[in-house]
């Protein structure tokens, strides 16, 4: 995965990003709509909308002012086909988890006891 899609990937791990990345996803928004529609401080809002352009996520203009912010679908279907990517190479990988019966292997657990003083 590349450093841009590592990067995107990061900037979704915060809720108030993902909240103005799913109200964007309904269409565009200015910032103040943004801070309208989502009950949120508009300096949280702003910050965060900063984050998410360095970060590719979104594209438009500081201040409000129309048109104002959208979400960048390329970056987004870049993320999606490097996750597909990862989670084939992981399937490669890894065994299958169920046993040769069909049931999933069953987990042994060992219990250690406390050394003795």
């Amino acid at each position: 995965m590349d450093l841009d899609a590592i990067a995107a990937l990061k900037a979704l791990t915060d809720v108030a990003r993902l909240r103005i990345v799913g109200r964007l996803g309904a269409g565009p928004a200015t910032t103040d709509q943004l801070v309208a529609d989502l009950s949120m401080p508009l300096p949280v809002v702003v910050r965060q909308l900063g984050l998410l352009r360095r970060s590719g996520l979104v594209i438009g203009a500081d201040g409000g002012e129309a048109p104002g912010w959208s979400l960048r679908l390329d970056t987004l279907q870049d993320i999606g086909r490097a996750l597909d990517q990862l989670e084939r190479a992981a399937e490669a990988e890894q065994p299958p988890l169920a046993g040769a019966d069909g049931e999933s292997p069953r987990r042994t657990t060992r219990r250690c006891s406390a050394p003795s003083s």
